[in-house]
């Protein structure tokens, strides 16, 4: 993946050519620029002012799953692959980029306040229900 390298989960697959990711059956992956699971190996653009790009096919994510892109701020032990955090969910700034299925698309904002991330967004936009002639 030009560089970067990720584990896929073991109860699941991720196929990687070329640039191309394919991620099956709820996994998900941290994209690392080396082959530790070090939070300093974190592959960790810097996007203020700038944009990511990618393409996705969403055409057999039926209702009831979604696909995603999240960004997540990296923290030792809060929001790494394998939080430290015996338990509790990991509580760190994130961005829902895209949660998207053949219906609709999702984006939104994780902020933290007081140490505690809420999981209810402050800043959401969601398109659900518009049918696929209209979708994106």
């Amino acid at each position: 993946m030009y560089g970067l390298w990720s584990a896929s989960k073991s109860f699941s697959r991720a196929d990687f050519t070329g640039p191309t990711v394919r991620v099956y059956d709820n996994n998900s992956l941290f994209l690392q620029i080396d082959k530790t699971d070090a939070v300093a190996a974190t592959y960790m653009p810097y996007i203020r002012g700038g944009s990511i790009e990618y393409d996705v096919q969403l055409d057999k994510t039926d209702s009831g799953c979604v696909a995603g892109v999240y960004l997540l701020e990296a923290k030792e032990g809060r929001c790494s692959d394998n939080p430290q955090t015996s338990g509790n969910l990991p509580q760190c700034r994130s961005i829902d980029v895209m949660q998207a299925n053949r219906y609709g698309f999702e984006t939104q904002a994780h902020p933290c306040s007081n140490g505690t991330c809420d999981a209810l967004s402050q800043c959401a936009y969601g398109m659900q229900n518009q049918g696929l002639e209209k979708y994106g």
